[in-house]
């Protein structure tokens, strides 16, 4: 229950929680694919580095099925990631925590087949100048792709 891991977190501590959920989601593989988004980029963002590089290793498996959420096309679940990282890099409180965050969401979104890859090509008179949120869209794929 999503709401029952919300209230483990806010009263035992992100670190001590995630331990516990750690030791669960070990024992317990597929307890992954009844988490939500968030819980499961809060375990991605507290966990070793080192992990990251480690294709069998809990992250890997956590990544993956946040992959496979977005790859669902659900857009809760886009909307939730994309919001939990964006919260921390846009805090003013740490540069270390914005860096490691974006780390995280290019971990996730590393190999994964952009849509702009898949369409069709735009006629030159039909292509509209870049928005704002193809920039924002561009630099997130830059950090992706220098990962």
């Amino acid at each position: 229950n999503p709401d029952f891991l919300h209230r483990v977190l806010d009263e035992q501590g992100v670190d001590e929680a995630l331990g516990w959920l750690q030791n669960r989601i070990a024992s317990t593989p597929t307890l992954v694919e009844s988490l939500p988004v968030p819980v499961l980029c809060q375990f991605i963002l507290s966990s070793h580095h080192s992990s990251f590089d480690d294709p069998n290793s809990l992250v890997m498996k956590v990544t993956q099925r946040i992959r496979s959420a977005l790859s669902a096309d659900d857009p809760k679940a886009t909307t939730e990631l994309f919001s939990f990282f964006f919260q921390i890099t846009a805090s003013p409180s740490s540069q270390f925590a914005s860096q490691r965050a974006l780390r995280c969401l290019a971990l996730i979104l590393k190999d994964r087949p952009s849509s702009a890859t898949t369409a069709p090509p735009t006629p030159a008179s039909a292509q509209q100048k870049p928005s704002a949120s193809t920039d924002s869209e561009s630099k997130i794929m830059s950090v992706v792709k220098a990962e």
